[in-house]
């Protein structure tokens, strides 16, 4: 990760407590640089939320199991394996909800061109199986479950979580 203040806030140590950007910073900046200054600060942002729910299921001394529900690349899904093998809840399984052939053919007519696109942000299943073996964390309490949501969350599956009596 980049260290590089024009892409994500720095700490600082002295007025004004943050490095922040100026003209000089922002010579030869276009699209690419946007797109990932944007996905640092956001991949940042929501992997800070992780840190703090884990940390407060620890405390709390919630037990239960974790349900992600579209898991395309897979990043928050391993922010939650990381941070759950940081507050040591070895008896957590982790399950996976994706049609891994990504998104089905819009219902409506969305705004944006990205989500009118069937099949849009997939990751196959052996694709995100892979990059869960390549975190290496957990791997053996990862189960995938395939399909749109109304193929997926049915009432059999509904009932299989429940019969667990763990918290989701």
């Amino acid at each position: 990760m980049t260290k590089d203040h024009r892409y994500s806030v720095q700490p600082k140590s002295g007025e004004p407590w943050v490095s922040i950007p100026d003209a000089k910073d922002f010579d030869g900046w276009g699209h690419d640089q946007t797109v990932m200054s944007n996905q640092i600060n956001r991949q940042t942002e929501k992997y800070r939320t992780y840190i703090s729910i884990f940390d407060f299921l620890q405390e709390n001394r919630i037990d239960g199991d974790y349900h992600e529900f579209g898991c395309h690349r897979g990043r928050t899904f391993r922010m939650a394996l990381s941070e759950a093998r940081r507050q040591n809840m070895e008896g957590m399984r982790f399950y996976a909800y994706d049609s891994f052939e990504g998104l089905p053919p819009a219902t409506s007519d969305p705004d944006q061109e990205l989500w009118r696109q069937p099949g849009a942000l997939a990751t196959g299943e052996e694709d995100f199986l892979d990059l869960i073996r390549e975190h290496g964390i957990y791997v053996d309490r990862v189960e995938t479950i395939k399909g749109y949501y109304s193929d997926s969350l049915t009432a059999a599956q509904q009932n299989k979580v429940l019969e667990t009596g763990r918290k989701v």
